[in-house]
């Protein structure tokens, strides 16, 4: 079985798409590097891209690279799922707002980044001694 019609197939079963796929992952692997590699546009994809997936669905990174790997994934794939595995439903999969707030400011200029990673130092460590003398 070639590795992209593998995942194609987990990613059916689970009822994900590309999207989904990338949020479960927490944004490790990104929504274009699957959907290329489905689309078979990515020939030899990094394995650190495909870690996150692999983890994800509890099969080797070498599935990704080698059909005969891809093969004993699916049929592993499909005894668990017939065990009851599953991942949560695709419209579950949301973004943390940790995710959220890092996108937005990857995309600051530099400058505002460092900008707002300074408040962000500033206010926690003012919440330090607070959060300190809370617990004694």
């Amino acid at each position: 079985m070639e590795p992209r019609t593998m995942l194609q197939q987990m990613m059916n079963s689970l009822n994900y798409n590309t999207n989904s796929l990338a949020r479960a992952t927490r944004g490790k692997t990104k929504q274009p590097q699957i959907h290329r590699f489905l689309k078979g546009d990515a020939k030899e994809p990094k394995r650190s891209t495909w870690m996150p997936v692999a983890a994800l669905l509890e099969i080797p990174v070498d599935a990704f690279y080698d059909p005969r790997a891809a093969d004993a994934a699916w049929e592993d794939f499909q005894r668990r799922r017939g065990e009851g595995w599953s991942l949560p439903p695709a419209e579950d999969v949301k973004p943390s707002r940790a995710d959220d707030v890092a996108m937005i400011v990857r995309r600051l200029p530099e400058a505002a980044q460092l900008e707002v990673l300074g408040f962000a130092a500033r206010l926690l460590a003012a919440s330090l001694p607070a959060a300190a003398a809370d617990h004694s």
